[in-house]
């Protein structure tokens, strides 16, 4: 949750990034969120604090939203093989469970530099919500809440794709309806 980057010799563990699982360390960076027992992050950097508040987000919408729970995962990425820079892109779809009506897209950045992208939406994933050729659709920004939302034909989403802007923190999370 703050970024701790593993570094030097831990226990068994060698100097491999990783924190060792297998015996007791100290993490410093997570040190300094727990500050002596305050938990109140007063050792933190900014870059930190931005990075846990991101993490804090992410779990409130994990929780908030029951799909996420409940419901089905469709895989985006094979419709979207032809993307410039696919191996730092993840995408996918939630559905069902109580929104039966409602497709949730989630989309993440493995790459500080992107801050957006186009993704395709196959006809079959736009089907399982109940939507038809005709259909105008509203996709609209649950996280960055500053982008709103826009209305898209069925077949744009096919052929070209919604394009998705991302949060600071490399990902995006809409409602297509």
């Amino acid at each position: 949750e703050v970024g701790e980057p593993a570094l030097g010799i831990q226990g068994f563990s060698g100097d491999d990034g990783r924190t060792s699982i297998f015996d007791y360390s100290v993490m410093p960076e997570f040190q300094k969120w727990f500050h002596s027992g305050r938990c109140d992050g007063l050792g933190l950097s900014e870059n930190q604090l931005a990075l846990r508040k991101a993490y804090s987000v992410l779990l409130r919408l994990a929780r908030d939203f029951r799909v996420f729970a409940n419901g089905s995962l469709y895989d985006l990425m094979w419709v979207n093989e032809t993307l410039p820079f696919r191996e730092r892109i993840f995408a996918f779809l939630r559905y069902g469970g109580i929104e039966e009506d409602r497709l949730y897209l989630v989309v993440t950045a493995f790459d500080s530099d992107l801050s957006e992208t186009l993704i395709r939406i196959p006809e079959h994933a736009l089907s399982l919500a109940g939507f038809e050729t005709r259909d105008r659709l509203t996709v609209s920004y649950i996280e960055p809440t500053k982008n709103g939302s826009e209305t898209q034909l069925y077949s744009q989403m096919i052929t070209v794709g919604i394009r998705v802007r991302l949060s600071l923190a490399g990902y995006a999370l809409l409602t297509i309806s």
